[in-house]
């Protein structure tokens, strides 16, 4: 990014993942004080989005094949007590179909939403369609299908839709008169196990030693109303080029204060509200005859 007002601009759409919570917390919750609060020494944004860019530099959309699938669900923790953890939905997205031109692949991808409230669930399935360009491609857009920038990868992968971007934009532009600064940027790489679906298939789906690289990625945003009163979301993700492109984002999480009575935050008492959106399956490909119900998230590749 050349300017810092667009810099601003590629963060707050990546970060539209999390637009819901945002929404709420920008809202109505205030980490206020008299004083002017610190939270520690400022961040350029651009060394955010290169941190948040780097682990995604080897990765290439364009070899996705049909039957590529992703399972990640969507969790809730009040007050940091995992122990009562909700999960609020799971995602299925599955590689139906797969179109090439010149210079672009066109992917089919189904999704398969399940939304949990109290004893009920509810079911949506999404026809997506998810556009890449060839490496090297005349007339492509940018470097594409490598080094991909983490909002690119968000709006094919995890948004399905505009939707959660628009949401977030619309949060920003009521923020407008805010000044939104980062903080604590921490960037750390781990050897893990993938998740125990796919440690537990045979030959760990044929993964060396059943390790993949975890690059985590974690910051503060503040958003400033005054010199004394300021909002903090701290944002956490972890990404591996060593899983099925749909995969790649291993979580994104944000974590804020959030008052117990919306209507009236100023009189509520606040809960620290943390959301994650984990992935717990994944795959390359679909095998011959192999079992498609994934718990109805996956779908029959055409």
């Amino acid at each position: 990014m050349n300017a810092p007002a667009r810099e601003l601009s590629w963060i707050h759409a990546g970060l539209a993942l999390f637009a819901p919570l945002l929404a709420l917390a920008l809202a109505s919750c205030k980490e206020s004080v008299k004083a002017a609060p610190s939270f520690g020494p400022e961040v350029d944004p651009a060394e955010i989005e290169a941190a948040l860019t780097r682990p995604m530099e080897s990765v290439d959309p364009g070899a996705m094949k049909v039957g590529e699938f992703v399972h990640f669900a969507e969790t809730q923790a009040i007050n940091n007590r995992t122990e009562t953890e909700a999960i609020l939905s799971d995602t299925g997205q599955t590689v139906v179909g797969k179109e090439e031109t010149a210079d672009r692949i066109v992917y089919t991808v189904i999704q398969n939403k399940i939304t949990y409230s109290g004893n009920e669930s509810r079911k949506a399935s999404t026809e997506l369609r998810m556009e890449v360009g060839k490496l090297g491609a005349a007339g492509g857009s940018g470097p594409a299908p490598t080094g991909l920038s983490m909002v690119e990868h968000a709006r094919h992968v995890i948004s399905g839709t505009d939707a959660p971007l628009k949401a977030m934009a619309a949060v920003f532009a009521a923020e407008n008169e805010r000044r939104i600064t980062y903080h604590n940027l921490r960037v750390s790489l781990e050897t893990v196990a993938p998740p125990a679906l796919v440690s537990s298939q045979p030959d760990c789906l044929g993964i060396p030693n059943c390790k993949i690289r975890l690059h985590r990625v974690a910051f503060d945003q503040v958003a400033w109303a005054s010199a004394a009163d300021a909002e903090r979301v701290a944002f956490e993700f972890a990404m591996s080029p060593d899983v099925p492109y749909l995969a790649t984002l291993m979580d994104k999480c944000a974590t804020t204060l959030v008052p117990i009575n919306s209507e009236k935050p100023a009189q509520s008492a606040m809960v620290l509200v943390r959301q994650c959106s984990p992935v717990l399956n994944f795959r390359w490909e679909q095998e011959p005859g192999a079992n498609t119900s994934a718990n109805g998230l996956d779908a029959p590749a055409r």
